[in-house]
């Protein structure tokens, strides 16, 4: 049973969701250049970089214009109060992955630095720890797509089958958890590096790895919606 047929029934209806959808890919397409910002980052190509971030804030603001469009079309819509209000939180939630997602990259722009240069001594010690730590930050944004990615498809498949929408919003769950111990090994492995990084490098580091997490976690938010919605229209 379709999501138009449990819950609109018009085509103007069913368009919303398709606004909706598209907020999810350029939510997505947000994050996926925050992980080139990170790609960039742990190659010390800091020009690069810099291009990079102006992309996820063009990205943002396109997430940020559509959701307010998507908002005013619910305004206008003759959809019950408790649909119309959950799609305005599914928004709302997704609007927020985008905006974690571009207050992460600025992180990098306070203090543009090279690992290398992070070392308080240079030696072999502190270039594998160096090295390693771009590997887990690399894993870490890489887990925080494949997040989004299935939040992505959960929303996609609300218009279909919301038996696998509520399935794929359970996979985010997960998903987020694996996050999460990247997130919590990764820090605790930087924190472990005092005495080899300079204390600027490891602040500077311990915020970008939580805000990149954070993004996993505004993530899972949305999917809570997604089930909510599915729950209500499954059974």
């Amino acid at each position: 049973m379709s999501w138009r047929v449990l819950v609109f029934g018009r085509t103007q209806d069913k368009e919303i969701l398709g606004y909706v959808q598209k907020h999810m890919e350029i939510v997505e397409k947000t994050v996926e250049e925050l992980k080139k910002v990170v790609d960039a980052f742990c190659e010390e190509d800091f020009d690069r970089m810099e291009e990079l971030i102006e992309r996820v804030n063009i990205a943002e603001g396109e997430a940020d214009d559509l959701r307010r469009e998507i908002d005013s079309k619910l305004r206008d819509s003759n959809l019950s109060v408790v649909s119309r209000e959950n799609l305005f939180k599914l928004v709302e939630r997704l609007d927020e992955v985008a905006d974690a997602a571009k207050t992460a990259v600025r992180m990098f722009q306070v203090r543009e630095k090279s690992f290398h240069s992070m070392c308080i001594v240079f030696s072999e010690k502190c270039m594998e720890i160096s090295q390693e730590l771009k590997n887990r930050l690399l894993s870490l944004v890489n887990s925080v797509v494949e997040t989004v990615e299935t939040l992505r498809e959960s929303i996609n498949y609300m218009n279909t089958d919301m038996h696998n929408a509520a399935f794929k919003a359970k996979e985010v769950d997960q998903r987020e958890e694996e996050v999460d111990e990247i997130e919590h090994e990764t820090l605790k492995m930087l924190f472990q590096a005092e005495g080899e990084l300079d204390v600027l490098s490891i602040i500077q580091l311990r915020e970008i790895i939580s805000l990149i997490g954070n993004v996993a976690d505004k993530a899972e938010d949305a999917s809570d919606i997604v089930s909510m919605i599915a729950v209500r229209h499954i059974g």
